[in-house]
Formats: structure tokens, C-alpha cells, sequence
């Protein structure tokens, strides 16, 4: 997913949920975590090889408020 610069207002960055709860979300139940006002546009996965030889998820999600 190609994001335009400054296209964009809020920008989560994950670790505000990996400090709070340990829960695996996909993009519909990270969605439901927003509140009704967001809109999910898109979303994508990313497989990221950790300097300890294992692989961890990252999950994208494109919302838009209305």
C-alpha cells in the first residue's frame, strides 16, 4: 500500500498494543478496537525476520474517519 506523503492525520504505531494486552488481531478485529467513526479501507500483512532468526507478523490497516 502507497501512502501519498502527508496523507494522513493519526499515525498508531503498534507498540501501545503490545504493551496493554497480548492479543493476535486481524485487520476486522484491530478495526472494531478504533470505534465505529473509522472506516477500514485496506489492509496488509508484512512478515518481518527478527535479529533472532524468527518471523513476526506486522499487520497494516488503512482507516478513514467519517
Amino acid at each position: 500500500m502507497d501512502l501519498e506523503p502527508f496523507a494522513y492525520d493519526v499515525w498508531h504505531d503498534r507498540a501501545v498494543f503490545h504493551s496493554s494486552h497480548v492479543v493476535r488481531y486481524d485487520a476486522k478485529s484491530l478495526h472494531q478496537e478504533f470505534g465505529v467513526r473509522f472506516c477500514l479501507l485496506d489492509s496488509c500483512k508484512e512478515m518481518h525476520n527478527t535479529p533472532f532468526g524468527t518471523d513476526q507478523q506486522f499487520l497494516y490497516c488503512l482507516c478513514r474517519i467519517e
